[in-house]
């Protein structure tokens, strides 16, 4: 069976670099005779295959491709080929020569003033600084990115550095943090349809429960990634899941569990030849065998696990081994070895968070006295070069086109002025029209929380705490008092905000739906349900929305049946498609009987309370692009006779 998997596993590698080699090798042919700048191009594609592969062989390509831009006089193709060279370093472990060589990068591009690749080099240079375990610097970095993708209003790249910050975060054991900005993370991915990014920001979040030791949050969120991970068929992530999945249920005790999901992902990272996957999930199966007593395993697990750790230099892996060999030795009682390896994890420790910090430090300060002044000298001569070479075409010009030109520049004049103004027009009336629309949001939203804190409700509401209080009923005018304070409390701090948490939503119809039994001395029954809803936390909807319905229901519908007892008032929520749905359902006599009634009593009436809210959802639908609708249903019986009404509102998650 061994045997069997192994065959397996040569056959998928060597088809996977013939593959490469195949694309290398198609690649080299196009080099054959193609002008400098497509060469540029070619070059930097090779080295890109090459990628953790063959390092040498990528390194000797992204050399080419920085020659052959510094020939060309090309300080934009210099920045380019430098960061891909920092990435090739970044990984290969080389972390201060992949600082160096992004700090190139930025430099160029600063000159440049283009700030797309200034908050990727930012970045870059911030996961470096990470990995040297330079957190203060990191996040420094992860801010100034941040802040440019913020004012280009860079949605995706706004994701990623807030992932980063979170996983800086976590390595700090600041995980309230750390959790806040991968739910922002996974929130901008969500609303751009970012399956893979989705899942990563989902794995992470469980990865910070699984540092607060709480499995089964963990566990859940786990679970959600692989679940598009197996869409996705990414196995290198799914690989981390499992081992992170793993860890969820050896907290848990569940040994057998998590030993197949360290298996699962042994078998992944075996496959990609990742040695640092394979020392990290080596270490787990360690951990589980020690918690299980198979002390041999454990040690030939952790004994592979901190030799390829060290292959790789990754310290934080061999650091873990270094604990967990002391303590497997101190379980036999072999308290020499046990404190060997002890002392070796806390000089190991001390060395990776201060001398080889400083040491790294002081490398790349010397590096950037020494070397930045050159590269800046280099890339200022480059930059004459262009220079004079563009004055000198451009001279050239004048003197054999400059009537040609003098036209054309008057041509271009003409529709830029016409583009500007009608850009301005076009603008203003954009901006005038936004400007009504939310006037117009923010006096509905004055109408409905008006309509929703209604005077004869308020009325009704206080005459019947005083009933309670004069019957000397203590309890149940206490609880009638704090439910009706808590509504009103909860109405007026919604009301300040543009969207509250669905929890919040149905809190308020809560209150307000026992408030009416109350009042109607339980003259109808409630039932909430709930179907396929993920975290509530996650989901939120426009306040004061909901309630003028139900309102509707209970005042309109089942008060005016016939039979006063027996009344049902039934709100749903699912979840279909990215889409919430509330269901507001009553036994009430029917919408045509209502209105009769109404029109008997007030000729004139108009349900404000309905009206306002369509109203609001109609400006947020044009204001926000959202696809807020309102479906009726009159309910009948097999006689074609009014057995209530049903209400669906939908919302966009």
């Amino acid at each position: 069976m061994k045997r069997k998997i192994l065959f397996i596993f040569i056959t998928i590698i060597l088809s996977s670099l013939s593959s490469i080699a195949s694309v290398v090798d198609s690649l080299k042919y196009a080099l054959i005779n193609s002008p400098d700048s497509t060469k540029f191009n070619l070059y930097l594609d090779i080295a890109a295959q090459y990628r953790g592969i063959n390092t040498d062989s990528a390194i000797f390509y992204n050399q080419k491709a920085i020659s052959l831009a510094k020939k060309l006089g090309s300080v934009q193709k210099l920045s380019a080929a430098s960061n891909e060279m920092g990435v090739v370093y970044y990984l290969n472990d080389q972390y201060v020569k992949a600082i160096e060589c992004y700090e190139l990068a930025l430099i160029i591009d600063k000159k440049l003033k283009n700030n797309f690749d200034i908050a990727t080099r930012l970045n870059n240079i911030g996961l470096a600084y990470c990995a040297i375990g330079n957190y203060s610097i990191a996040i420094d970095n992860f801010h100034e990115a941040l802040k440019i993708d913020h004012e280009r209003n860079d949605t995706a790249k706004i994701a990623i550095r807030l992932n980063n910050i979170g996983i800086v975060y976590t390595r700090f054991e600041q995980y309230a943090k750390a959790l806040d900005y991968f739910i922002n993370a996974y929130k901008t991915d969500s609303v751009r349809n970012d399956k893979a990014l989705c899942a990563a920001r989902l794995s992470n979040i469980g990865w910070v429960y699984l540092k607060m030791k709480k499995p089964d949050q963990a566990i859940t969120y786990l679970n959600k990634a692989i679940v598009i991970d197996t869409e996705l068929k990414n196995e290198f992530n799914l690989a981390i899941r499992y081992n992170n999945l793993g860890n969820a249920y050896l907290l848990k005790k569940e040994y057998n569990e998590a030993i197949n999901l360290f298996d699962k992902a042994l078998i992944i990272n075996r496959k990609s030849e990742n040695k640092t996957a394979i020392a990290t999930v080596l270490y787990s199966l360690g951990n589980a065998y020690f918690e299980t007593k198979q002390i041999a395993k454990a040690l030939e697990s952790i004994s592979e696990s901190v030799k390829l750790a060290n292959e790789t230099h990754a310290q934080n892996i061999i650091i873990d081994d270094y604990k967990l060999f002391s303590e497997l030795y101190a379980s036999q009682n072999n308290y020499k070895q046990a404190f060997v390896y002890s002392d070796k994890y806390n000089r190991l420790k001390d060395s990776l968070f201060t001398s080889e910090s400083k040491k790294k430090l002081d490398a790349l300060q010397t590096y950037y006295e020494n070397e930045k002044k050159e590269h800046e000298i280099s890339i200022l001569n480059h930059e004459k070069q262009l220079k004079d070479l563009q004055f000198k075409q451009k001279e050239e010009e004048l003197n054999n086109q400059r009537l040609l030109k003098y036209w054309l520049f008057a041509v271009a004049i003409i529709i830029l002025l016409v583009v500007a103004v009608f850009y301005i027009s076009s603008m203003n009336r954009a901006i005038k029209n936004r400007h009504i629309l939310e006037k117009n949001l923010n006096l509905y939203m004055q109408k409905a929380l008006s309509q929703q804190m209604n005077p004869h409700f308020i009325f009704n509401t206080l005459n019947s705490i005083q009933f309670f209080l004069l019957n000397n009923d203590k309890i149940a005018s206490s609880k009638y008092l704090s439910k009706f304070a808590r509504l009103m409390r909860l109405t007026l701090d919604n009301s300040q905000k543009p969207v509250i948490p669905l929890s919040d939503e149905i809190e308020s119809l809560k209150l307000y739906v026992e408030l009416e039994q109350l009042r109607f001395e339980n003259k109808f029954s409630f039932d909430l349900q709930f179907d396929s809803i993920p975290d509530f936390e996650l989901i939120s909807l426009p306040p004061l929305i909901l309630q003028p319905f139900v309102e509707n229901s209970i005042w309109h519908g089942i008060m005016h049946r016939e039979n006063s007892e027996g009344g049902m008032l039934k709100i749903k929520f699912t979840s279909n498609n990215n889409v919430l749905i509330c269901t507001i359902e009553d036994n009430g006599i029917g919408r045509e009987r209502a209105k009769e009634i109404r029109q008997k009593k007030k000729p004139d009436h108009v349900s404000w309370g309905t009206k306002i809210t369509e109203s609001r959802i109609s400006l947020i639908n044009e204001l926000h692009k959202s696809k807020l609708n309102i479906r009726y249903t009159d309910l009948k019986d097999n006689n074609n006779l009014p057995i209530g009404t049903k209400v669906e509102i939908e919302f966009p998650v």
